[in-house]
């Protein structure tokens, strides 16, 4: 009696197990703010493919979580300032605060006005925070399984 009851907890133990483990990932919505705040970031940015040297979008993340960047042509560049950006911060662009489902904000977004940004926590066993953008000129659009993360 009693290893058939070890076995049934066991089972329904694995279900749940199973169940949580394909939970899906959480949708989140960025913020717009004003500005980046001062620190340190790691930055990454996604060059614009026209050759124009220009970006799509530059990436401030702060150290509560990976954020991959869900677009062609990233490139990770290391630990910068905003101000070391200023030109990106121009007429015309906006930045996102990025939340993760915990509410801790992983970054700071800085891509065209008229761009649409989304949000995935995958949660860190699946790869963390995948933020996806949208509507952005001269760029593919990105989302789904791929996009170059340059992790």
């Amino acid at each position: 009696m009693l290893r058939r009851r070890l076995m049934e907890l066991l089972a329904v133990s694995g279900c749940l197990v199973g169940i949580l483990s394909c939970a899906p990932q959480a949708l989140l919505r960025p913020r717009q703010v004003d500005q980046v705040p001062r620190g340190q970031y790691n930055v990454t940015v996604s060059e614009d493919p026209s050759g124009s040297r220009q970006y799509n979008a530059v990436l401030f993340e702060t150290t509560a979580a990976p954020v991959r960047l869900d677009l062609p042509r990233v490139n990770r560049k290391g630990m910068a300032e905003p101000d070391d950006y200023a030109a990106v911060l121009k007429a015309g662009f906006v930045v996102y605060e990025l939340p993760s489902a915990a509410g801790v904000v992983t970054g700071y977004l800085v891509v065209p006005a008229r761009a649409q940004v989304m949000i995935w926590d995958q949660g860190a066993a699946r790869g963390g925070i995948v933020v996806t953008v949208t509507g952005l000129p001269n760029a593919p659009e990105s989302g789904g399984a791929g996009g170059g993360s340059g992790m």
